[in-house]
């Protein structure tokens, strides 16, 4: 019951911040401008993701979604891509103010997750907005978000992570849900008009600061 308990709690704040971390800032740059974004490759349990830079490796215990399951969490139906294929497709949809996911994991025994969406934050705010800035722009955002799907006694702490060997800012969030205490790191990347949103979800206690060293520099 608790681990089913965990999954539901997990599955809810996974999707408030996906939906509404971006969602206030979205806007589309015009083409050529800047580097455009390449979706990450997902081969079995290893991700990597050449735009960001940054890449993991997970071992039997963790659920990854493939890239056609990703594509479809981001509301994008395979089948019907275009001949530019998934980057397209996902690039299309950030224009049309979608936020999409890269990456999404989950531990099989459902006590902690793992997922990467990014957002177009364009003609809005260029190449202007700082990650900083992204966290100012959304937390209070995303804090309404979580508390309006049942998290209670919700707090946020905006701070600086080294991910992959790089500096971030960073926003850690906890709250509880169905009396299961719900902790959640999000690690931010800019990149030109991009932002990658990595989102470090546990239940019952906080080891993000474990999952995070998961992820290493791409060469």
């Amino acid at each position: 019951m608790k681990k089913r308990f965990l999954c539901a709690a997990l599955a809810a704040m996974l999707i408030s911040f996906s939906l509404s971390g971006c969602a206030a800032i979205n806007a589309a740059a015009a083409p050529g401008e800047v580097e455009e974004f390449q979706t990450g490759t997902i081969e079995g349990n290893t991700y990597s993701n050449e735009f960001f830079g940054i890449g993991c490796q997970l071992d039997d215990t963790w659920k990854v979604l493939n890239e056609e399951e990703i594509a479809e969490r981001s509301g994008l139906v395979v089948d019907t891509m275009e001949e530019g294929g998934l980057d397209d497709s996902m690039r299309t949809a950030m224009e049309n103010g979608s936020v999409v996911f890269d990456f999404f994991a989950q531990k099989k025994d459902n006590t902690a997750a793992i997922n990467i969406t990014v957002g177009n934050i364009g003609i809005l705010y260029g190449t202007a907005m700082t990650e900083e800035g992204y966290i100012d722009a959304t937390t209070e955002q995303m804090t309404e978000s979580i508390e309006a799907i049942g998290y209670e006694n919700v707090t946020t702490e905006k701070t600086t992570i080294t991910l992959a060997g790089a500096e971030h800012a960073a926003l850690k969030l906890s709250g509880e849900f169905s009396g299961i205490s719900i902790y959640q790191t999000m690690v931010v990347l800019r990149k030109g008009i991009y932002v990658g949103c990595v989102a470090f979800s546990c239940g019952g206690e906080d080891f993000a600061d474990d999952l995070i060293t998961l992820f290493y520099a791409l060469d």
